[in-house]
């Protein structure tokens, strides 16, 4: 990939995640990138064939993501770590949450296939750890995170280590389990 169409990606998932797509224009996305707008649609086409890059970059990391998860076997590690990614003070990862929590209110998308998952692995976790009501635990998780994530402004909400802490805590989690 061309240090370019590099620059495009990453100045279009920040506008989109944080503009939302429809109020992203590709005149914006090319300003912050450095580079002319004619050179988006040289590569991308339109602003469609954009978002569907930044989604086949999204799919291969989520992807990765629940692959380790499907591997791990302590069931408090799972738990953790889908509450550390909601998290994550990488950027990348918090605009890539942020921008299929996007993709989900704007186009009605069937992205919830990502949070059907986080779902499963949640409930797995939270009956191997004998709680008792799985169901409920998971949706309340779930909806807790990906509320904060549509709700609360980029960084904010992700790099709050106080929030972070109170749910490590309330799950009596840590890094190992």
């Amino acid at each position: 990939m061309t240090t370019k169409k590099a620059a495009i990606l990453k100045a279009a998932l920040k506008q989109f995640s944080s503009n939302g797509i429809s109020s992203s224009s590709t005149n914006m996305i090319a300003k912050a990138a450095g580079v002319s707008e004619a050179l988006i649609f040289k590569y991308f086409v339109n602003k469609k064939g954009l978002v569907n890059a930044l989604k086949l970059q999204g799919e291969e990391l989520f992807d990765e993501f629940f692959r380790s998860l499907e591997a791990e076997k302590d069931p408090k590690l799972v738990i953790y770590k889908i509450i550390e990614i909601f998290f994550s003070t990488d950027e990348n990862n918090a605009l890539f949450l942020k921008f299929n929590l996007r993709l989900d209110i704007e186009e009605k998308s069937d992205h919830n296939w990502k949070i059907a998952l986080f779902y499963k692995h949640l409930l797995k976790a939270f009956k191997n750890l004998n709680c008792t009501e799985p169901e409920q635990e998971s949706r309340f998780l779930i909806l807790f995170l990906k509320g904060m994530g549509t709700e609360l402004e980029d960084k904010s909400f992700y790099a709050d280590p106080d929030l972070a802490d109170f749910i490590i805590r309330k799950y009596e989690l840590n890094s190992k389990g």
